[in-house]
């Protein structure tokens, strides 16, 4: 619990040992190698299934678990599947297909991500505080395999106050079996922070990880579409740099640290175009508690060498109470607007073009609970208020329509333009929903004590 709770604090840094074996330090990346490596991953991608994982990548081969799930049929990418842990830390998997099928029965897991095409999940699991593993099961034949071992991680520490070291952020990229993550280490008391590093592990070579930036090069990243730029995002800055680490373009864009009110870091997150031509991203003001209010902007990041230009200043709530949302045609904006005497706690829900044009005042709810985002289709948005016990779906023109069957969601994901993922509590009960704008939800799972962590594909 300890460790989990250390991940947590971890984790709000952007809403997110033992014998040392052969893990390189620091090493200098060989660039070049790491691009061929990429690119031919991916050309195999395109041809054939992915290759069988090693039985050990790194450390020794860890104990077989007390089950073992049956094997799966290979499924078609258009199979919805869900993964979520329930109250032990296990693994489930449930396929629109073949119902629920455990995964993983040794407990622990922090964090999990399923790859898009469906057929691996990555996982983080704490293995006695402050130690974490990094592992990775095939779903077609439930195949688990470790990554990275708890020693290779804690051979990372660089400050001398921490007591471990886990990974902050995972991410598959588009098209490969391949995680890109960064680490953060763990402290005894308060503090959060970043090792600022970049990692590669091959998941279909099964070659051990590589370091494409050292620590204090990179930051939190954001992959581009498809998969070849990244943006690296620290508490003061954005860079750009090319998907293996190589060609970085230091501090296209540079603003004020965003005082946090605690012990971590704000690290905006950017969105990147379709295209890759450009990303846009929110910075909220520096002090978002000042009077008077200070503005946020929102700037637009060229890919090309342009310099970064500022397309509009808004008023919103403090960045800790409601984000202020990008559409992901990256053409409006959701944001919620504090209005009335602070101590009322009222804001009014208003959407403007990324420019801040064509701004509407789109409701004046008592108190905005939350604001949970775009559909896919860039048009309707979810929220939620305390006047009222369910979720709202909104649409600029259109009167709110309440999904009378949402309770006190939390954990709201969009799946298409019309059904989103949610959690619901009832009780010491936590129920995964799949809910449907102007239908009913239905309910995937149920877990008790704390909420599930899930992810889904396609």
């Amino acid at each position: 619990m300890k460790l989990r709770m250390a991940a947590a604090a971890a984790v709000v840094l952007a809403s997110l040992a033992c014998g040392v074996l052969t893990q390189p330090s620091a090493p200098t990346p060989d660039q070049g190698a790491v691009a061929t490596a990429v690119a031919a991953t991916l050309a195999a991608q395109s041809t054939s299934t992915p290759p069988d994982i090693p039985t050990a990548i790194l450390g020794p081969t860890p104990l077989p678990p007390t089950a073992t799930p049956a094997p799966q049929p290979e499924r078609p990418r258009a199979v919805l599947q869900l993964a979520y842990t329930d109250e032990n830390g296990n693994i489930f998997l449930w396929a629109e297909d073949n119902g629920i099928t455990q995964l993983t029965f040794d407990g622990g897991v922090m964090d999990l991500k399923l790859s898009p095409d469906g057929r691996y999940i990555a996982y983080v699991r704490d293995v006695g505080y402050p130690q974490t593993e990094l592992r990775v099961v095939r779903l077609n034949d439930g195949d688990d395999r470790l990554l990275v071992d708890a020693s290779q991680f804690q051979a990372l520490i660089t400050d001398e106050y921490a007591v471990g070291v886990v990974v902050f952020r995972f991410e598959w990229l588009p098209g490969a079996p391949i995680l890109l993550y960064n680490t953060a280490p763990v402290f005894a008391g308060p503090g959060a922070a970043l090792n600022q590093d970049l990692w590669l592990v091959d998941v279909g070579s099964g070659e051990p990880p590589r370091a494409l930036l050292e620590a204090g090069q990179g930051g939190d990243f954001v992959i581009s579409p498809d998969g070849t730029q990244l943006a690296l995002i620290t508490p003061e800055s954005i860079s750009l740099a090319n998907i293996d680490g190589s060609n970085v373009r230091r501090n296209v864009l540079v603003f004020p640290l965003v005082l946090t009110y605690s012990e971590y870091n704000y690290y905006p997150r950017p969105l990147w175009a379709a295209d890759g031509s450009h990303l846009l991203v929110v910075i909220p003001p520096a002090e978002s508690l000042a009077e008077p209010p200070q503005p946020t902007t929102i700037w637009r990041i060229p890919t090309d060498g342009s310099p970064a230009e500022m397309v509009a200043q808004i008023l919103a709530a403090p960045f800790f109470t409601s984000q202020v949302l990008i559409s992901p045609d990256l053409t409006k904006m959701l944001f919620a607007r504090p209005v009335g005497e602070p101590e009322a706690n009222q804001n009014e829900i208003v959407v403007a073009n990324v420019d801040g044009s064509d701004e509407v005042v789109y409701a004046r709810p008592r108190v905005l609970s939350g604001v949970f985002g775009w559909a896919p289709d860039s048009l309707r948005f979810l929220y939620w208020v305390e006047s009222g016990d369910n979720l709202l779906l909104g649409q600029v023109g259109q009167e709110p329509v309440s999904l009378s069957d949402t309770g006190r969601a939390t954990g709201v994901r969009w799946l298409d333009e019309r059904r989103f993922f949610f959690l619901n509590r009832v009780g010491d009960v936590w129920e995964v929903r799949l809910g449907e704008a102007g239908g009913a939800s239905r309910v995937l799972a149920t877990v008790r004590g704390l909420p599930p962590l899930y992810d889904f594909a396609p």
